[in-house]
Protein backbone atom coordinates (compact mmCIF):
# COMPACT_ATOMS: atom_id res chain seq x y z
CA UNK A 1 0.00 0.00 0.00
CA UNK A 2 1.49 3.67 -0.83
CA UNK A 3 2.00 6.06 2.34
CA UNK A 4 1.97 9.52 2.03
CA UNK A 5 5.41 11.16 3.09
CA UNK A 6 5.38 13.60 5.70
CA UNK A 7 7.57 16.57 5.60
CA UNK A 8 9.38 15.36 8.83
CA UNK A 9 10.24 12.09 7.39
CA UNK A 10 11.90 13.73 4.05
CA UNK A 11 14.40 15.44 5.89
CA UNK A 12 16.12 12.26 6.97
CA UNK A 13 18.76 11.13 5.41
CA UNK A 14 19.01 7.13 4.49
CA UNK A 15 22.06 5.20 4.11
CA UNK A 16 22.86 1.25 4.37
CA UNK A 17 25.49 -0.02 6.87
CA UNK A 18 27.97 -2.32 5.57
CA UNK A 19 31.35 -3.78 6.62
CA UNK A 20 34.77 -2.98 5.09
CA UNK A 21 37.80 -4.65 7.01
CA UNK A 22 37.28 -4.06 10.71
CA UNK A 23 35.05 -1.03 9.68
CA UNK A 24 32.06 -0.29 9.10
CA UNK A 25 30.70 2.70 6.77
CA UNK A 26 27.27 4.14 5.62
CA UNK A 27 26.44 4.79 1.96
CA UNK A 28 23.99 7.12 1.14
CA UNK A 29 20.75 5.63 -0.03
CA UNK A 30 20.74 7.82 -3.16
CA UNK A 31 23.34 6.20 -4.67
CA UNK A 32 22.89 2.82 -4.16
CA UNK A 33 21.78 0.50 -7.53
CA UNK A 34 22.07 -2.84 -5.47
CA UNK A 35 23.27 -5.01 -3.04
CA UNK A 36 24.32 -8.48 -4.79
CA UNK A 37 25.71 -11.66 -3.55
CA UNK A 38 29.93 -11.63 -4.32
CA UNK A 39 29.77 -14.85 -6.59
CA UNK A 40 30.85 -15.29 -10.19
CA UNK A 41 33.88 -12.62 -10.35
CA UNK A 42 36.17 -12.71 -13.74
CA UNK A 43 39.33 -11.70 -12.47
CA UNK A 44 41.69 -9.59 -14.46
CA UNK A 45 45.56 -9.53 -14.69
CA UNK A 46 48.06 -6.45 -14.14
CA UNK A 47 45.88 -4.28 -11.99
CA UNK A 48 46.11 -3.16 -9.07
CA UNK A 49 45.02 -5.49 -6.04
CA UNK A 50 42.27 -3.96 -4.64
CA UNK A 51 40.33 -4.52 -8.51
CA UNK A 52 38.53 -7.68 -8.09
CA UNK A 53 37.47 -8.45 -11.76
CA UNK A 54 34.55 -7.60 -13.66
CA UNK A 55 30.75 -9.14 -12.90
CA UNK A 56 28.11 -9.19 -14.18
CA UNK A 57 24.94 -6.99 -12.73
CA UNK A 58 21.36 -7.50 -14.61
CA UNK A 59 22.70 -7.65 -17.94
CA UNK A 60 25.95 -4.95 -17.38
CA UNK A 61 29.64 -5.54 -16.90
CA UNK A 62 30.47 -3.52 -14.11
CA UNK A 63 34.02 -3.35 -12.40
CA UNK A 64 34.34 -4.90 -8.75
CA UNK A 65 36.90 -3.12 -6.24
CA UNK A 66 37.88 -3.97 -2.95
CA UNK A 67 36.90 -1.13 -0.65
CA UNK A 68 38.94 -2.23 2.32
CA UNK A 69 41.62 -2.90 0.08
CA UNK A 70 41.14 0.31 -1.89
CA UNK A 71 40.79 2.36 1.36
CA UNK A 72 43.97 -0.08 3.27
CA UNK A 73 41.96 -1.48 5.49
CA UNK A 74 42.67 -5.04 4.79
CA UNK A 75 41.22 -6.90 2.40
CA UNK A 76 38.11 -9.09 1.71
CA UNK A 77 38.43 -13.11 1.60
CA UNK A 78 37.26 -13.87 -1.83
CA UNK A 79 33.68 -15.37 -2.67
CA UNK A 80 32.08 -13.80 0.42
CA UNK A 81 30.00 -10.68 1.39
CA UNK A 82 28.71 -8.65 -0.82
CA UNK A 83 28.54 -6.05 -3.75
CA UNK A 84 27.12 -2.86 -3.13
CA UNK A 85 26.52 -1.46 -6.78
CA UNK A 86 26.68 2.10 -6.30
CA UNK A 87 26.25 4.97 -8.87
CA UNK A 88 27.22 8.78 -9.20
CA UNK A 89 26.90 10.62 -12.56
CA UNK A 90 27.90 8.54 -15.12
CA UNK A 91 29.92 6.05 -13.25
CA UNK A 92 29.06 3.19 -11.69
CA UNK A 93 30.96 0.52 -9.37
CA UNK A 94 30.81 -2.89 -7.35
CA UNK A 95 32.29 -2.27 -4.56
CA UNK A 96 33.07 -5.51 -2.36
CA UNK A 97 31.90 -5.35 1.49
CA UNK A 98 32.67 -8.15 3.72
CA UNK A 99 28.74 -7.93 4.77
CA UNK A 100 25.62 -4.81 4.62
CA UNK A 101 23.99 -4.81 7.72
CA UNK A 102 20.97 -2.56 8.11
CA UNK A 103 19.57 0.50 6.80
CA UNK A 104 19.79 3.58 8.94
CA UNK A 105 17.81 6.36 8.86
CA UNK A 106 19.16 9.89 10.22
CA UNK A 107 18.51 13.69 10.62
CA UNK A 108 20.92 15.71 8.29
CA UNK A 109 21.84 18.02 11.46
CA UNK A 110 23.05 15.36 13.16
CA UNK A 111 25.44 14.57 10.52
CA UNK A 112 29.05 15.02 12.71
CA UNK A 113 31.84 16.09 11.68
CA UNK A 114 35.57 14.56 11.07
CA UNK A 115 38.23 16.74 11.60
CA UNK A 116 41.07 17.03 9.71
CA UNK A 117 41.34 13.13 8.63
CA UNK A 118 43.72 12.64 5.78
CA UNK A 119 44.89 9.37 4.80
CA UNK A 120 42.28 7.54 2.21
CA UNK A 121 40.23 6.70 4.34
CA UNK A 122 39.90 10.31 5.79
CA UNK A 123 39.40 11.62 1.99
CA UNK A 124 36.31 9.99 1.28
CA UNK A 125 34.16 10.81 4.45
CA UNK A 126 31.19 13.52 4.31
CA UNK A 127 30.76 13.09 8.15
CA UNK A 128 29.86 10.72 11.33
CA UNK A 129 26.43 9.17 11.82
CA UNK A 130 25.79 7.29 15.10
CA UNK A 131 23.72 4.20 15.14
CA UNK A 132 21.70 1.99 17.97
CA UNK A 133 25.06 0.85 18.92
CA UNK A 134 27.82 2.66 16.99
CA UNK A 135 29.39 5.77 15.14
CA UNK A 136 30.19 5.20 11.57
CA UNK A 137 31.51 7.31 9.00
CA UNK A 138 29.58 7.92 5.78
CA UNK A 139 30.77 7.90 2.33
CA UNK A 140 31.47 10.22 0.30
CA UNK A 141 30.25 8.20 -3.05
CA UNK A 142 30.74 11.46 -5.64
CA UNK A 143 34.34 11.88 -4.98
CA UNK A 144 35.03 8.43 -4.18
CA UNK A 145 33.53 7.37 -7.09
CA UNK A 146 34.94 11.18 -8.84
CA UNK A 147 38.46 9.54 -8.30
CA UNK A 148 40.07 8.26 -11.36
CA UNK A 149 42.41 5.53 -9.65
CA UNK A 150 39.02 3.79 -8.18
CA UNK A 151 37.17 3.78 -11.61
CA UNK A 152 39.81 3.18 -14.33
CA UNK A 153 42.39 0.39 -12.01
Amino acid sequence: MYSKRTVEEDSYGRCLVCEAGNTGFAIPIEYLRGVEACEEITPLPRLPEWVVGLTTVRGGVLGVVDLARFLGLGKMSAGTGRLIICAAGERQVALAVAAARTIVDYAPATLQETGATGGSVGQYVRGLITTDDRTVPVLDVERLLADDQLVRG
